[in-house]
């Protein structure tokens, strides 16, 4: 805990990608250090996602890409793991690229695909070696990269713009081994693309999220106003100047019908026609539910955005982590929402004290440091990287947002 916040605490906390001006979770949000904020005229690297209604022929074409970028996924990623263990070192990068060169010789039915989408797969399990060995550094839980399943039912690929392999053109995008993609084009294209990643999700609808650079965010109108935002569960959200945002409990709502979907999918034989249309229809309501609740975050947090300059999330110590579900069956596509606390806010009050609860704030500016609040304190919740080995079978972390200002509403 701090006794003033910093200079630049106050201004531009967390930068908006969309939008350019600060933001809490429900947008896609980073954290930017004072020199890195965004200035006039200054571009950005913007990703656009729009969804494509393929052909039956194209999707057969995706089913390939998905298939081949699964296996020289896996493929590389067990020639790491043999080779390290017979010589102590891993092969690089460079040499498992020169080794995709010879599988594709030795293996044909690799150069149906997009060429660029297997490079792409090898800077992926790359990019996961190098987290790994970041995070045991930091001393946090590792999270070792893990073989890719043809079972999960959220398959993407990626492929790099080379010249004018990739383009936007009129209700339509034009992609590597695809040609001309039927798909709706919500928002102009700005910038130059960078590269394409095409998705499936479980209910069978495909999308692809254009990459693009050179993009001029233009930043909104200062309005000279500050708010603090306090979520709860009651309410979803209460500021500081008394506005309450209500919890429309979307799932609530649609429990009977998933639990009628469920019992039908049960009673189904695995892998039969009819199952698939019932997974069909659960997948569905889940994405109907996500799909409401990503509409409620986005409108409530542009409306936020536009009506503060500052924005104080109330988050103690380690921050928020923005999501997006994975849609994991295995845990009925949600997620653990109570994998943090470690003890009740009975058993806070009687267990800590305020020296400690002062000790862990260090570094925070916050005027909620009291009595009152220490059932909130950091010690009464695992670590961020206990959550995050926790959730990580049910979301994908977009990003995570560390405080530098805190705020506890009051009754």
């Amino acid at each position: 805990m701090v006794d003033n916040p910093p200079a630049h605490t106050l201004d531009k906390l967390i930068f908006c990608v969309d939008c350019g001006r600060r933001t809490f979770v429900g947008h896609q949000a980073v954290h930017r250090e004072p020199e890195e904020y965004l200035k006039e005229g200054e571009t950005v690297e913007y990703s656009y996602k729009f969804r494509l209604y393929p052909t039956a022929e194209q999707q057969e074409q995706m089913s390939r890409n998905f298939g081949c970028c699964r296996y020289v996924f896996n493929h590389f990623l067990t020639q790491r793991q043999e080779q390290y263990k017979k010589t102590g070192k891993a092969p690089t990068r460079f040499q498992q690229d020169k080794s995709l060169t010879m599988l594709k010789q030795e293996l044909p039915w690799l150069k149906e695909v997009d060429s660029t989408s297997l490079q792409a797969t090898l800077q992926d399990l790359d990019a996961a070696f190098q987290n790994f060995f970041r995070r045991v550094k930091q001393g946090e839980k590792p999270g070792y990269p893990r073989f890719k399943s043809k079972h999960d039912h959220r398959q993407s690929y990626k492929s790099k713009c080379v010249g004018t392999n990739i383009k936007v053109l009129d209700k339509a995008v034009q992609l590597p081994k695809l040609g001309r993609v039927k798909c709706r084009i919500s928002k102009e294209v700005k910038g130059r693309v960078l590269s394409a990643t095409v998705s499936r999700n479980p209910s069978g609808k495909y999308f692809v999220a254009l990459c693009c650079t050179g993009v001029e965010i233009e930043p909104l109108p200062s309005t000279g106003a500050a708010v603090g935002l306090d979520m709860g569960v009651k309410s979803f959200a209460v500021t500081s100047n008394g506005m309450e945002y209500p919890n429309h409990k979307y799932l609530s709502r649609s429990e009977k019908k998933l639990a009628r979907l469920q019992r039908q999918l049960s009673r189904k034989s695995k892998g039969s026609n009819r199952w698939d249309k019932a997974r069909f229809q659960v997948a569905r309501l889940h994405e109907h539910i996500a799909n409401q609740r990503q509409d409620t975050l986005h409108k409530l947090s542009s409306e936020i955005i536009r009506q503060n300059d500052i924005i104080c999330i109330e988050e103690m110590r380690d921050g928020s982590l923005i999501c997006i579900g994975k849609g994991n069956e295995e845990w009925n596509c949600s997620a653990p929402h109570g994998a943090g606390r470690l003890m009740s806010r009975h058993a806070a009050f009687h267990a800590l004290s305020m020296e400690e609860f002062q000790k862990e704030m260090e570094g925070i500016y916050t005027t909620c440091v009291v009595p009152e609040t220490l059932d909130e304190s950091p010690m009464a919740y695992k670590s961020m990287a206990e959550i995050i080995d926790q959730i990580e079978p049910t979301v994908e972390i977009v990003q995570r947002i560390r405080p530098v200002y805190n705020f506890k509403a009051a009754d």
